[in-house]
């Protein structure tokens, strides 16, 4: 048993890096947004960097490089996402309706193509796209 689950997670981690390296990294775009009335954040994030608005207005990005590691990280949270589906995602919480939590939206460019999510809680994605959601802000908190 022990021996099959194995051989299953050699061929699950081969299948991953196969399907990562079919796309082309340069070409893709990530775009997270959350806003309310009295908050703001949008993080744009590619191959190369990832930078930051926190304010409405403002009028540079805050922008650095990061690690190839956290990029490999969010092509494979991203292998895992069913882009033509993302626009159907359900939002589990609904605070974001009464000023209990930002709304929040995720958008994935790639080529001339733009997916994007409905409206969901800031902090509370739907599980399909919470890893690639959770990496992407964990990012940000170190970017100053």
């Amino acid at each position: 048993m022990k021996i099959t689950a194995f051989v299953m997670l050699i061929l699950f981690a081969v299948k991953g890096c196969a399907q990562s390296s079919k796309i082309d990294e340069s070409a893709i775009e990530i775009e997270y947004m959350a806003y309310s009335r009295g908050g703001f954040q949008s993080v744009v994030i590619n191959s190369d960097f990832i930078k930051e608005k926190s304010q409405r207005g403002q009028e540079d990005y805050i922008s650095r490089k990061y690690s190839k590691k956290d990029w490999k990280k969010i092509l494979n949270y991203l292998a895992a996402i069913d882009l033509e589906a993302l626009k159907n995602l359900e939002a589990p919480t609904q605070k974001r309706l009464f000023d209990g939590a930002m709304h929040a939206s995720l958008k994935i460019i790639y080529k001339d193509k733009t997916y994007q999510s409905g409206s969901f809680d800031h902090g509370t994605p739907p599980e399909e796209i919470k890893p690639l959601v959770d990496h992407i802000l964990s990012l940000t908190q170190s970017v100053e």
